[in-house]
């Protein structure tokens, strides 16, 4: 890109205008692959109110935002199918040694569409689930700092990382890492998450805040109690944008799919999250210092 267009996409230049969005690379492989047409671009364009020809930066995320949701559905169909290959180990190999083997095969994060042992990972995760009491686990237990090591989620493969801000960066970016905090602060439980990107300009943060809660929860069918780690975000900042208030908490949608799994397994440095067709594996970096 120029340095005007990088400045127009920063909004230092007064916003976005329609040529540097549809040249911006998530929008660009969609007009080149025919899955948009230039016309409805500058349609959904026009429906954002922009200012003599130009969008703000809110506006062109939430113009970006609007684009992924017509493509939502795809999701599980256009993500890659996971390899089914056989781990090497020894048989005698405990669930969670086989595990931590495993994950530490390469440097994390990773997911099914670049794990060739993801199938190993699950199976192993699941042992430990299967045998282990969420019940008895306190809210004290998870405090402390946690980085993503696996998830095996296809929205969140199709959504290039945890907020989606990678799949509508101008000019592309790329996952590198996602890590949380769980705290209690004032007699509050909150949560901080740090999604960090890779770009051409260079690394950046996503930073999520917002409240979290363990609750229990029963499955309609089976009538199974189970644990549920529950987030609420409540602000999503990084660069100049800031987000707050209902197009967060209800209409970002990219980050349900870590934000209400089931408490699968716990241990000082483990944590084992799932849901219907998604695992979620982190591990902890920094107890609290409370703990």
């Amino acid at each position: 890109r120029s340095n005007s267009a990088t400045r127009a996409s920063r909004g230092d230049a007064g916003g976005v205008d329609l040529a540097t969005t549809a040249s911006s690379q998530y929008i660009a492989e969609l007009i080149a692959d025919g899955d948009l047409e230039e016309a409805e671009l500058a349609s959904m364009f026009g429906d954002q109110n922009p200012r003599n020809g130009r969008l703000t930066v809110d506006g062109f995320v939430e113009l970006c935002r609007q684009i992924d949701d017509l493509f939502e559905d795809d999701a599980a169909d256009t993500a890659p199918a996971s390899a089914d290959a056989a781990t090497p180990g020894a048989e005698d190999e405990s669930p969670r040694a086989k595990l931590v083997r495993l994950l530490d095969t390469k440097a994390p994060p990773r997911w099914r569409e670049d794990y060739d042992s993801d199938d190993a990972a699950i199976d192993a995760a699941t042992e430990l689930a299967d045998s282990f009491d969420a019940d008895a686990v306190d809210e004290e237990s998870l405090l402390g700092d946690w980085e993503l090591a696996y998830v095996s989620s296809e929205s969140f493969v199709f959504n290039e990382g945890f907020t989606g801000v990678a799949k509508t960066t101008p000019g592309g970016a790329k996952f590198a890492g996602l890590a949380q905090t769980l705290a209690v602060e004032r007699g509050a439980r909150v949560t901080t998450a740090v999604e960090t990107l890779t770009a051409p300009l260079g690394p950046f943060d996503v930073t999520v805040k917002g409240d979290w809660s363990l609750n229990r929860r029963k499955e309609p069918v089976t009538k199974r109690l189970k644990r549920v780690l529950e987030v609420v975000p409540r602000s999503v900042e990084y660069g100049l944008v800031k987000v707050d208030g209902n197009r967060v908490e209800i209409g970002w949608k990219t980050m349900r799919v870590l934000n209400s799994l089931e408490l699968a397994y716990l241990d000082e440095d483990l944590r084992i999250q799932r849901g219907k067709s998604s695992w979620a594996i982190w591990r902890r970096t920094r107890p609290s210092e409370e703990a």
